[in-house]
């Protein structure tokens, strides 16, 4: 189990790297940048732009005398290493199993490395030699677990800001989950139970609604009854727990809600369908040990599945209803930054996402083995 662990967390190195690549090459896409203005000053942007590094060139490339030289010499070594290796593939030399994993990865990322030297602008720095781009900058920061600095809230680090942010959004994401759990879990049960009744067609009924209406409709169909009818609930507040916290948390509840019902339900019927559930009515066994020792725990698998990937959901999922509820959690930081290009915030909340959600599915599948002790990982599932 613990090598298994270790592998998978260090399976989430590239992966995070690929998000990390992604990210950076559509932000720096879009047209527009976090200075840009039609009023600007321009020797204060220049400045602002110097501050944050932004003048550097986005990618490694080398600047001043001799640089053609060295863009030369990349291009060069990069056919060769390419054109070696896949001579060796093509001869199948003995040694090229050696080298496979070698010689042409590092083939194609060097002449990766040539074309967006030759495409990408110079920046205006006036750096000279060996100018390591904006990106391997922030790689280097991040290395070090530092996220950078936030454009739109000068002095803050992405690190802080993250930090105050996530704790409203895992309080919001956990009472959701919990809401979605103490809810669907149950009534998919009930539904499954009581087949074909009148219990079962409302459960799937309630279902399909909530499925169906987006969360920011039902959203703001809430408040339009609780907060500007009722006056229960004062609309966009964030102070009072648990008051303010239950609308939010029900609106994105809701849609994950339905699929959990209905999939408790299909999961719970297929179960107690089974020979070994006959086997155990025939037995004599109570009713309540029948469902939940025999029936409900082999029918969580799919469950568990689904539950693991709804809560990662509703953590990092939750962008539109934090904006529409005015919640300080991390989804509002991240349309804020889309609309500011805050850079550093953007790619903080989306690399912290996608830890999160890798996190929550290792989490996910260790749970597998504890429920279904047929399930073995690492070395005792190969053995």
């Amino acid at each position: 189990m613990t090598s298994y662990i270790i592998r998978r967390l260090l399976a989430m190195i590239p992966a995070l790297l690929g998000i990390a690549l992604i990210t950076f090459v559509l932000m720096h896409a879009t047209k527009g940048g976090p200075f840009a203005s039609e009023h600007a000053n321009a020797a204060v942007q220049a400045a602002q732009m110097r501050a944050y590094h932004l003048d550097e060139p986005i990618w490694p490339t080398f600047l001043g005398p001799g640089a053609d030289s060295w863009r030369l010499f990349m291009l060069i070594l990069g056919i060769m290493f390419l054109g070696v290796g896949i001579g060796a593939h093509l001869r199948k030399f003995r040694f090229y199993e050696y080298l496979r994993g070698t010689l042409i990865p590092a083939g194609l990322l060097l002449l990766v490395g040539y074309l967006l030297m030759i495409t990408q602008g110079p920046g205006t720095s006036q750096q000279t030699g060996f100018v390591g781009g904006q990106f391997l900058r922030y790689l280097g920061n991040l290395v070090t677990g530092n996220l950078g600095e936030s454009f739109s809230h000068p002095g803050q680090s992405v690190n802080d800001i993250i930090a105050r942010s996530a704790f409203n959004s895992f309080l919001l994401g956990g009472a959701a989950f919990i809401i979605l759990i103490g809810i669907a879990v149950p009534l998919g049960i009930i539904a499954a139970l009581r087949q074909n009744t009148w219990v079962d067609y409302l459960a799937s009924g309630l279902s399909l609604i909530g499925y169906s209406v987006p969360n920011f409709v039902l959203g703001i169909f809430l408040i339009l009854i609780t907060s500007l009818s009722l006056h229960l609930i004062p609309v966009a507040a964030w102070s009072v727990f648990p008051r303010d916290l239950l609308l939010p948390a029900l609106v994105l509840a809701i849609r994950p809600m339905a699929v959990q019902t209905r999939l408790t339900r299909a999961s719970m019927i297929d179960v107690m369908n089974q020979d070994y559930i006959r086997t155990a009515w025939a037995k004599g066994l109570k009713s309540r040990v029948v469902v939940s020792r025999h029936g409900l725990r082999n029918a969580l698998l799919p469950v568990v599945t689904v539950m693991g990937d709804h809560l990662g959901d509703l953590i990092t999922g939750s962008l539109v209803v934090e904006s529409l509820f005015a919640v300080p959690g991390i989804g509002e930081k991240f349309v804020t930054s889309v609309n500011q290009r805050d850079y550093g915030v953007l790619m903080g909340t989306t690399l912290f996402y996608a830890t999160l959600v890798l996190v929550i599915n290792l989490i996910v599948d260790i749970l597998y083995a504890g429920i279904d002790p047929r399930i073995k990982l690492g070395a005792a599932a190969r053995s």
